[in-house]
């Protein structure tokens, strides 16, 4: 389970805040098709993507056999659905890619 405790507060120079989302990816037709391999990837791929906004990181991410959850930080100047958005987006170009290679 998630604790909230363990969450820094980020400070500013005009702001202090403490913001965490959680989300959740279904695959496709929820296909069963989160095996280890595919998580540890999946893992280390949506680990790397928030960087890519300021302001934003991973906190936890779990899996289903179905289904990714995550909880984010993500900085009050972006909206939530654009940062979730391109979070999909980019790490499902990265996976596709490894999975059928160009």
């Amino acid at each position: 389970r998630y604790n909230q405790e363990n969450m820094e507060v980020v400070q500013g120079q005009h702001r202090v805040y403490r913001l965490s989302r959680r989300a959740v990816w279904v695959c496709k037709y929820r296909r069963r098709v989160l095996k280890s391999g595919v998580t540890d990837y999946i893992k280390q791929v949506i680990a790397e993507q928030p960087g890519s906004v300021p302001g934003c990181k991973a906190v936890k991410i779990g899996f289903d056999k179905n289904h990714v959850h995550f909880v984010m930080t993500i900085s009050p100047r972006y909206a939530i659905a654009d940062v979730t958005a391109q979070l999909k987006s980019q790490s499902s170009l990265q996976i596709m890619s490894r999975v059928y290679p160009a």
